[in-house]
């Protein structure tokens, strides 16, 4: 981790939840843009969403944050 770091453009996100919520919304492949996912602030942490249009999945990192200059 780098020390000098600028936390007003930085976001933290647990990256075995988001590959997860990846997984599901590329499984959309024939309809090619219906899927996605969604990350937002809890307030204590951030949520983490993925859909394919017929199925989802929810993830909260309780450790996860936005910087201050992240527009959320």
């Amino acid at each position: 981790m780098v020390n000098n770091m600028n936390k007003k453009n930085y976001i933290s996100i647990n990256a075995e939840m988001l590959g997860r919520a990846y997984k599901v919304a590329k499984m959309d492949e024939p309809f090619k843009g219906a899927g996605g996912i969604l990350v937002w602030s809890s307030g204590y942490g951030i949520n983490i969403m993925g859909t394919d249009r017929n199925s989802l999945i929810f993830f909260h990192d309780e450790n996860g944050y936005f910087g201050d200059d992240f527009h959320h």
